[in-house]
């Protein structure tokens, strides 16, 4: 497990509606799980708990920068929604008809 991270404020300022102040995000990782995959440029796609805007812990999933400066769109689940994916696969089993991410890294 990796050490608690101190909080970071992200600011989305590519916004065309961009206001300082309103537009400003904190993060802090509370527990990472673990790296689903690194590419080349040393984005990882990781698997964490995240508080956001100092709101209830909850899971993660996105890309993350190498110092975890920048991240990319993802997607944060309740224990609750992630409970559900874990069934329905669970139910199902993990295999698809075209496992087309040859080239990815897991971990």
């Amino acid at each position: 497990m990796k050490k608690e991270e101190p909080e970071k404020l992200l600011v989305m300022e590519e916004a065309a509606d961009f206001r300082p102040g309103r537009d400003e995000i904190s993060c802090r990782i509370l527990e990472h799980i673990g790296i689903l995959r690194t590419n080349a440029s040393g984005w990882s796609r990781e698997f964490n708990v995240v508080a956001w805007n100092g709101g209830k812990p909850r899971f993660d999933i996105r890309d993350w920068s190498e110092d975890h400066s920048k991240m990319s769109k993802g997607i944060t689940l309740s224990g609750n929604e992630l409970k559900r994916i874990y069934d329905w696969v669970s139910a199902r089993g993990t295999a698809i008809s075209d496992e087309s991410e040859v080239g990815d890294t897991a971990r």
